[in-house]
């Protein structure tokens, strides 16, 4: 059985009792299971980065989420994520550019994905920019079987329902101009986790990922 699975159980564990005083009494378990999230990581990120080369060199400092939660605004949520995450991106997970993402979380709701979510105006209207004059690369990877196959299409949350400014509601892609989000996703069952085979699934997905991944770096590249 995989070490991934005592991670689960952490996780759920941690479902159950999410409080600052489970975890200072648990500390020693959370940290040999980070630990082991780390050897995934740098093993995804060596692995990415023989077929992307804008991630070498990449640390896991500037890919690991914190489990720590950010309440500032939501006092009344519990203090600690219930999965653990990292994004690996050129530049790490706080810079502008597209990510493959991996979550792992225990009941089914393991994902990796890819793309930009929520990017920031200026790099929106880039991306809008980019679909307007040379939409040919991302249609090709859209319409790709292996890529609809794993991921479908764009995760089509908060889009918009009419054209975004500048654009006629005519535009021969209007569809994806008014997407405010361009990341696609894919689930992975916890039964994937028995054994070290996911990490191969998820360089693979990653591979059909990177056309993806190097149309939205070109698009924004300009706003770094």
């Amino acid at each position: 059985m995989s070490k991934t699975f005592e991670i689960f159980k952490f996780l759920n564990q941690l479902a159950v009792n999410n409080s600052k005083e489970w975890m200072d009494a648990n500390r020693s378990w959370y940290h040999e299971c980070r630990d082991h999230f780390k050897e995934i990581s740098q093993e995804l990120i060596e692995e990415i980065s023989k077929f992307d080369h804008s991630i070498e060199g990449l640390g896991l400092k500037e890919s690991i989420y914190r489990i720590n939660r950010n309440n500032r605004f939501q006092k009344d949520l519990p203090p600690y994520k219930e999965y653990l995450a990292i994004s690996i991106s050129k530049g790490g997970k706080k810079s502008p550019f597209a990510e493959y993402y991996f979550h792992l979380s225990p009941g089914n709701r393991s994902y990796i994905g890819g793309g930009l979510w929520g990017p920031e105006p200026k790099q929106l209207l880039k991306i809008r920019q980019e679909i307007d004059y040379n939409p040919d690369p991302l249609l090709k990877l859209l319409n790709n079987k292996k890529f609809k196959n794993l991921f479908g299409s764009f995760h089509n949350f908060n889009k918009l329902k009419t054209a975004p400014r500048g654009y006629s509601k005519d535009h021969e892609n209007i569809d994806l101009l008014r997407h405010k989000h361009f990341a696609a996703f894919q689930s992975i069952p916890d039964e994937h986790f028995k054994t070290d085979h996911f990490k191969k699934l998820i360089v693979n997905s990653c591979k059909v990922l990177l056309p993806l991944v190097t149309y939205l770096n070109e698009a924004v590249e300009e706003e770094v």
